[in-house]
């Protein structure tokens, strides 16, 4: 061997020969040299070696042997390089990561041999594909070379992964919807290989809190803050929670400090300073908040609040578990059996000290085996402090002793429990026994289902645990005297119990679950030391329904089976035994249950012995159905329980023995020489036992044609099937006559039915063009063909079937476009024929092409004709007419081009003959002409948010031009001013101009295009979000649920729309949550400023009256985000009255019903809230009823339903009260009362006016009681409770004149018919001067003039009243108040006039009285409610007006309907004329003249007679006044002055005033008082005096001074 093989290598006897290795001539020829390639070469190479020959006398030269090496078609080539992914995402394995190939490009197959562990491999679907393909096991090289195989990490904290697999050459056996199937070919070569792949981890996890406590301080103090109050956790793994980094804000009730330089504030702090202790709380100010704090990771951020509550010093026990120690033996007392916590600032264990003051009594504490009585809480930790038993049969031991840290000292004490060596051997399972309950009932668990013992344990320290619970039931410990049949829930399984309890009972099993026989649960057994695992007690379940199971039955059609007990079963064993009775509570509809002894006869009841026994058969009644049921119920009347309805199905194999039936046969219609499909319609048979597919057609040739399949239309056949007509496989090809038809006979195999005629009949197709209507076509569009432009039609009126679809053949193509057919892809192809049905669905469409060869209008069209079936049309033409003029509705513009420029914000855009070109107006002119124009354009309307730069000049409104030619060599450009639009436009006209000469706009409109230019504005988002609302806050009342508005939370960003500023809750408030929509269950933590705007975000109080916040983030997902606090104040719920009028009975009235009118309360809460009343205290002399039923409870709905009334039963009272509480779910009101009172049934006359010093009758009409006389059939007694202040009530003696009168407290409505009682009033009178600053009554002047003298005359009118109380017999009694007004009397008054109405008037010299009063008549409810508004809160007329003058209240009078009420009059000196008052006799107004002269006659003869009548009284006071009455009942009466006769009603009331002189002051005081009205009483009725001229008025021309200051209780009339 002179050289070696490079690629193999030769091999002598097992042996590698090696250079300068020899072997011999006979070793080749007996085949003992062999040469063996090195690896498996994957393509065609050489090899060679170098050798010499010798022998012994001899050698020769050099030679090489060279070696042809062929490559194995079946050697894998493969390609493993790993993947590398990031942590959570997912890659494709591509062919450069993973393959494997053969030379002969046989197909691959990798077998997953073990799959990766985290992550899993998916097959990436198909669009077409329904195969799911998650955590695949095997995959082909197919799928890697379409990038299909997806590795998917699992996010776990891994940095590495693989999966192993078996490469293996497989051969192709089956494809279908790509999923394939390889087999392996035999002596093929396989790869076993692992994918590693290679995963770097991300920071991609939040911090997350895993110590969430409250931070406990004392007050005024300091404590650490370590990890055992506040501790994240990362779960990166690679990442150390000591990196954490703490932020904190203002902390309102202290600081955070290092703890060895409490000077120094900690705003920002690290977890690993936690966990070294070296951060320290400071408190100071108020005992409870909280503060924010944020912890990052240096990559996300996340938020807490830390709550600190300080408090004064204190210790409290934290563990207590106590002791367990073996007789005689030693426990270690560690901090796992007792720990404290305090609130103080402890920073060595050693500072807990622990004092024992009661030792244990059967043992003692060490210390290093010292006996010792106190120790630290540093020992405890260490473990060095033990407990020693004395080995005493005591088997309790407890010492106590006294936890001291710093001053603060706290008593607590260990128990200890001791027990003996044998308690560590297992508790003895005595008995287990199946427990039996009854389906849906309880069973008690007793000693003898289940013991388990200890012979050193009680029954009560056996503790059983339920490891496993029961499946079908649960677990209940029972109460003494619980019923047994208690059936409990769930809720109240328990979850241990001890042998003390099963022994006496108290544990039962409560079986639920319906249709279960059998249950079980585990439990484990503990003495306390030791356990028994896994008790399994089984419990057998008593079905509360007969467990009957059913099976179905077959049988031929018209035949029987038996029903066994194969058919019939019940195999639970409780019923083994059992013979019950079966029911058939639905028979069969196709047959019938009878008894083998009894044929024929149906029954419904069967036993189950008859069953076991085969009588009981069902019989088929022979008809053609393939099915039938009957349901069974079996019942046992001993154990009173049935089964569940249980239906038995039957199959029916059936028997051909019905003839087949022509259920239709129809002439068929065809067109000449068409192929027509034969329906069901046409011709069917039926057969009730027979398929279609087994009912056979024999037919003769038809007469006119042939019939064939659809797959085959030329082959002639004479038999088919029912299923070719019902699959729409026949057709009939007609030719010849036009009337034809065969014979047919149709049967199923065993049964004929009649032979038969089938008739045909044919008609010629006649086509008729209907539409061709030119198309309009823009220039370089493409425009549809629809059915309005082309439509030929047929003579097919519908009653005829065929293929006659109408074809159109393009014979002479159009020469300026094309003619295209839309593809279900929605592409397009160029076509030359297309059907009508293509027209009409839209699918043809012309195509202009080469727009920029036309003119502004040009023509265009193609040549076809039409063909359907054998009939065709002559040559058509269809023309197209192409213009610009002609703009589609999607493109809004004419122009070449127009299609607008998107700009970003801020930036620029240049706008060329792409987005704008007008170059097709030339086509306007003609081609000669073409040359010598160019387009221009006049901008009209510059850019709103920008500006147009031609070459180096700003596009203006003086300069608005540009041509076509700048457009095409440079563009113009379009600069945004960078303000937040969105969209911009310009508006220019375009038009043709000359070369070379200055641009000038045409004249013709035809030859201008106007139109716009927009341009959208790309937003950029440059500004961060702005938040509005200065104070994020919502008010709400506890419990209640508001809406947010923009009020609340308003966040504006002028690039970013409301719906992309996104809310996020950071720390969620903790008196409610946020909701969003209608789902207001669901807490929401997200939203957006559009659902704030929208009103969909609301919060639900929780009902704590409690105030919150929550922290939150805004951002528009590009700026940092905004972080705020939102304030939620909560008010507290309240009730508040609206309505509290009290309640007004009328008298002899007893019942009244209280509404909301009288009382209703309010909340400042929810609306929908429910106001609850509870009566106090009760009325005193009635009830509250609703339904005829004493109530001391009602509601608000109650009041508005008009459901609860008030009833008086005691008569005695003239008012009546009750208490009351109102209340709500969330607060109330308490101490409220309802006044109710009794209103007497009188009728008061409007106005009373008593003239001062004459006793002036009572008349009826001013007290007019008789509807309560009629009532009461009693005469009304009035009870004088409160006199007249300024006068008296008297009754008269028969001697009106002479005789004396006496003062009266009481005085009956008798009194009043009768005239017996009198009111004598006194009034004081005061003149008026410059000094008199203050009077003590009104002032009513009036100025009169006579023989140019002037007199001033003072008149004051004044309130008076006097209260009453009302009673009568079978009434309640009630309390009134008659309202009157007195007048003053002057001598020097003379004359007298009168008024038309029932007044009364007299007077003596120079006297004017003048009182109209309007008739009325009573009722009450007015009269009422005007005494409420008139006379409420006022004490006896005394209150006053607005401007400081009091008025003079209408007297409530006696009205039915509707009264004028008229307003202030003011008081206007006017000359002396006599002013007729209007009067309902029209003989009045037309005779004025005459009616006056007779009243003055009347007038002075009346004044004689009463003044002769009043002699005495006329003399001493001279005022006469007149009385506003009204008769009462329609008779006559009585004057009301005493003795003097009735005046007339027909005399007219004259106004006299004063003449003012020239020398007179115009502006004289009380003229101004008069002018502004402030004198005039606020009623219709008016009094005006007369007065004779008085030297003192002289003196008013020197403009008296302002008028004097009133006094209290003084005002002026």
């Amino acid at each position: 061997m002179l050289s070696l093989p490079n690629k193999g290598q030769l091999v002598f006897k097992d042996k590698v020969l090696m250079k300068n290795s020899t072997f011999s001539q006979k070793n080749i020829s007996e085949h003992m040299v062999k040469y063996e390639v090195t690896g498996r070469p994957h393509e065609d190479t050489r090899d060679s070696f170098g050798f010499q020959v010798f022998s012994k006398h001899a050698h020769s030269g050099g030679y090489d042997f060279r070696i042809n090496i062929k490559a194995d078609v079946h050697s894998l080539i493969p390609t493993n390089k790993g993947l590398s992914i990031l942590e959570g995402e997912s890659k494709v394995i591509t062919k450069d990561l993973l393959f494997a190939e053969t030379v002969g490009a046989k197909a691959v197959l990798y077998t997953l041999t073990r799959s990766p562990k985290h992550g899993k491999l998916k097959r990436i679907n198909l669009s077409n594909s329904t195969s799911i393909n998650d955590n695949i096991t095997a995959f082909t090289n197919q799928d890697i070379l379409e990038e299909r195989i997806m590795y998917v990490h699992d996010g776990s904290e891994t940095t590495e992964d693989a999966f192993m697999f078996h490469t293996t050459v497989a051969k192709h056996t089956k494809g279908h919807n790509h999923k394939r199937t390889y087999s392996k070919k035999e002596n093929t070569h396989t790869i076993d290989d692992i994918f590693n792949i290679s995963i770097a981890l991300v920071n991609d996890e939040k911090p997350v809190r895993v110590v969430d406590k409250v931070f406990h301080v004392a007050r005024g103090g300091q404590r650490l803050l370590t990890l055992d109050d506040l501790r994240y956790h990362d779960a990166d793994s690679d990442f150390d929670d000591s990196q954490l980094v703490y932020t904190r804000r203002g902390i309102p009730m202290g600081d955070l400090v290092l703890v060895n330089d409490t000077g120094h504030k900690l705003y920002q702090f690290s977890q690993d300073d936690l966990q070294h202790r070296r951060v320290l709380f400071i408190h100071r100010g108020v005992s409870f908040g909280r503060f924010v704090l944020f912890v990052s990771d240096g990559k996300h951020y996340t938020s807490t609040l830390l709550e600190v509550i300080a408090q004064d010093p204190y210790i409290q026990v934290e563990n207590s578990t106590g002791l367990l120690v073996q007789k005689g033996h030693a426990a270690i007392l560690s901090s796992a059996n007792f720990s404290v916590f305090t609130n103080q600032d402890v920073r060595d264990d050693e500072e807990v000290l622990y004092q024992v003051f009661l030792p244990p009594r059967h043992g003692h504490l060490f210390q290093n085996n010292v006996k010792v009585d106190c120790f630290t809480q540093h020992d405890l930790k260490a473990g060095s402090v033990e407990y020693r038993h004395d080995d005493s049969m005591n088997l309790a031991d407890s010492f106590n002793f006294t936890v001291r840290v710093k001053e603060v000292r706290l008593d607590a004490s260990v128990g200890v429990r001791v027990y003996l060596e044998s308690h560590q051997q297992p508790p003895t399972v005595i008995y287990n026994h199946i427990v039996v309950v009854e389906e849906g009932k309880p069973v008690k668990i007793n000693r003898g289902d289940l013991e388990v013992t200890h012979k050193d344990s009680l029954p009560s320290e056996i503790v059983f645990k339920v490891k496993t619970a029961p499946s079908h039931g649960f677990l209940h410990r029972s109460t003494k005297g619980e019923d047994h049949h208690y059936q409990g829930r769930r809720e109240e399984t328990i979850h241990a119990f001890s042998q003390e309890d099963v022994n006496t009972g108290h544990i039962q099993y409560l079986q639920v679950d319906s249709d279960q026989t059998h249950d079980s649960f585990l439990l484990d057994a503990s003495n306390g030391i030791t356990d028994v695992h896994d008790i399994r007690v089984s419990v057998d379940i008593i079905p509360i329904h007969i467990p009957l199971n059913v099976f179905n039955v077959t049988l031929e059609e018209g035949s029987s089976t038996a029903l066994t007990k194969e058919v019939l079963q019940v195999t639970n064993r409780h019923f083994s035994q059992v013979d019950f009775f079966y029911h058939v509570s639905e028979p069969p509809s196709h047959g019938h249950i009878e008894h083998a002894r009894i044929s024929g006869l149906s029954i419904s009841f069967f036993t189950r012995k008859q069953v076991d026994s085969g009588h009981i058969y069902y019989v088929h009644d022979g008809s053609d159905t393939l099915a039938d049921n009957f349901t069974i119920i079996a019942n046992d009347t001993d154990t009173r329980k049935h089964s569940q309805p249980c239906t038995v199905f039957v199959h029916v194999t059936p028997v051909n023995d019905e003839a087949p039936v022509i259920t239709a046969n129809r002439i068929l219609k065809v067109w000449v020489n068409s192929v027509t499909e034969i329906s069901v319609g046409d011709l069917c048979a039926e057969d009730s036992d027979s398929p279609p597919e087994d009912l056979e057609f024999i037919v003769t040739p038809p007469s006119n044609g042939h019939l064939a399949l659809k797959s085959a239309p030329s082959r002639h056949i004479l038999n088919f099937t029912q299923t070719h007509i019902l699959h729409g496989q026949l057709v009939f090809v007609h030719s010849g006559a036009l009337s034809g038809g065969f014979h047919f006979q149709v049967n199923d195999g065993v049964n004929f039915a009649p032979r038969q005629i089938f008739s045909t009949t044919a008609r010629s197709l006649v086509l008729s063009l209907e539409r061709n209507h030119a198309l309009t076509v823009f220039p370089g569009s493409v425009k549809t063909i629809s059915q309005n432009d082309l439509l030929v039609v047929t003579n097919d009126n519908g009653d005829m079937r065929g293929n006659h679809s109408i074809l159109y053949s393009v014979t002479s193509p159009s020469k300026l476009g094309r003619l295209l057919r839309k593809q279900t892809d929605n592409s397009t192809a160029e076509i030359s024929s297309f059907t009508q049905d293509m027209v009409n669905e839209g699918l043809i469409s012309y195509d202009q092409t080469h727009p920029e060869t036309l003119g502004w209008t040009t023509t265009d069209s193609f040549t076809f004709t039409v063909f359907s079936s054998s009939v065709s049309l002559q040559p058509h033409v269809f023309s197209i007419h192409i213009s610009y003029e002609h703009a589609p509705a999607e493109r809004n513009t004419i122009l070449t081009a127009n299609t607008g420029a998107v700009v970003t914000e801020g930036g620029r855009v240049v706008i060329d003959k792409m987005q704008l070109d007008a170059s097709n107006l030339l086509g306007k002119l003609l081609e000669p002409q073409r040359h010598s124009y160019e387009v221009w354009y006049h901008v009209t309307s510059l850019p709103q948010h920008g500006i147009i730069t031609v070459g180096e000049r700003n596009l203006t409104s003086a300069k608005p031009n540009f041509s076509q030619f700048i457009l095409d060599n440079f563009g113009i450009t379009y600069q945004h001013d960078d303000s937040e639009t969105t969209q911009d436009f310009f508006t220019f006209e375009a038009w043709l101009n000359r070369k070379g000469q200055p641009p000038q706009r045409r004249s013709e409109p035809s030859l201008i295009v106007t139109e716009s230019f927009d341009l959208t504005v790309t937003p950029v988002n440059d500004q961060p979000p702005l938040l509005r609302t200065k104070a994020p806050s919502l008010r709400l009342v506890q419990g209640d649920t508001v809406v947010f508005s923009p009020e609340n939370l308003l966040v504006e960003d002028l690039d970013t729309p409301p719906e992309e500023i996104h809310y996020k809750v950071i720390s969620k408030p903790n008196n409610g949550f946020l909701s969003l929509g209608e789902q207001l269950n669901e807490t929401v933590s997200a939203f957006s400023q559009a659902d704030i705007n929208h009103g969909r975000v609301h919060f639900v109080q929780d009902g704590e009256p409690s105030s919150g916040v929550f922290y939150f983030s805004v951002t528009d997902g590009f700026h940092r985000p905004l972080y705020k606090l939102f304030n939620l104040e909560v008010a507290a719920a309240t009730v508040s009255m609206v309505n509290n009028t009290g309640l007004r009975l009328v008298q002899g009235q007893t019942t009244a019903t209280l509404t909301t009118e009288h009382l209703a309360a309010e909340t400042n809460g929810r609306h929908s809230v429910t106001f609850h009343y509870r009566v106090t205290t009760p009325p005193h002399h009635g009830s509250l009823l609703m339904s005829d039923l004493p109530v001391s409870e009602f509601n608000q709905e109650d009041l508005h339903s008009c459901r609860l009334s008030y009833h008086m039963t005691d008569l005695t009272s003239s008012s009546d009260s009750f208490e009351f509480i109102v209340s709500t779910t969330e607060s109330n009101m308490t101490a409220q009362t309802v006044n109710i009172t009794v209103r007497p049934l009188i009728h008061f006359s409007k106005r009373v006016l008593i003239p001062s010093g004459i006793a002036v009758k009572l008349r009826k009409d001013y007290l007019d009681a008789t509807d309560l006389a009629t009532l009461s059939g009693s005469d009304p007694v009035f009870h004088i409770l409160s006199p007249p202040k300024h006068g008296k009530l008297v009754k008269l003696t028969f001697d009106l004149l002479d005789g004396a009168n006496h003062s009266v407290e009481s005085f009956t409505f008798r009194d009043v018919v009768q005239g017996r009682v009198a009111l004598e009033e006194t009034l004081a009178h005061q003149r008026h001067s410059n000094n008199t600053a203050n009077q003590s009554t009104s002032l009513l002047s009036q100025l009169g003039t006579a023989d140019h003298n002037t007199t001033e005359i003072h008149v004051s009118m004044l309130n008076d009243s006097f209260s009453f109380l009302l009673s009568a017999d079978n009434v309640q009694p009630a309390v009134g108040e008659f309202l009157f007004t007195i007048v003053p009397y002057k001598e020097s008054l003379n004359h007298t006039t009168r008024s038309p109405g029932r007044n009364r008037t007299t007077g003596g010299r120079g006297t004017t009285i003048h009182s109209a009063t309007h008739p009325h008549t009573t009722n009450h409810k007015t009269h009422n409610k005007t005494l409420q508004k008139q006379f409420k809160g006022r004490h006896h007329w005394g209150n006053q007006t607005r401007g400081g003058h009091p008025m003079i209240p209408t007297v409530p009078g006696n009205t039915h309907g509707k009264h004028n009420v008229h307003g202030p009059h003011r008081i206007t000196p006017v000359r002396v004329e006599s002013l007729p008052r209007p009067a309902s006799d029209p003989l009045l107004l037309i005779l004025p003249f005459l009616a006056c002269l007779l009243l003055i006659v009347i007038l002075v003869v009346l004044i004689l007679v009463l003044r002769h009548r009043r002699e005495k009284r006329a003399l001493s006071r001279g005022l006469i006044q007149e009385l506003a009455a009204a008769a009462g009942d329609g008779r006559p009466e009585g004057s009301p002055y005493l003795g003097r006769p009735e005046r007339s009603i027909a005399v007219p009331s004259v106004v006299v005033t004063p003449l003012l002189g020239p020398n007179s002051c115009p502006s004289t005081p009380v003229l101004n008082v008069l002018r502004r009205g402030t004198l005039a009483p606020r009623d219709p009725c008016l009094l005006l005096w007369a007065v004779d001229a008085v030297p003192d008025m002289v003196q008013a021309q020197h403009c008296q001074p302002p008028e004097p200051t009133l006094r209290d209780n003084q005002y002026w009339v």
